[in-house]
């Protein structure tokens, strides 16, 4: 949100945005699973997935 002036976003898109990328990530343990990522390749990428 510091940087959204940067990107020439006001705060309230800022906030959308970061609503929009919230929900889309939710899931992302479930997709992978689905798509037969390992355990231990899900748990290496944890890290950039928390919310």
């Amino acid at each position: 949100m510091k940087t959204a002036p940067y990107y020439l976003l006001f705060n309230k898109r800022a906030a959308e945005i970061k609503e929009e990328v919230t929900k889309a990530i939710l899931s992302w343990r479930k997709l992978a699973t689905q798509y037969k990522i390992s355990p231990s390749e899900i748990e290496q990428k944890a890290k950039a997935f928390r919310v």
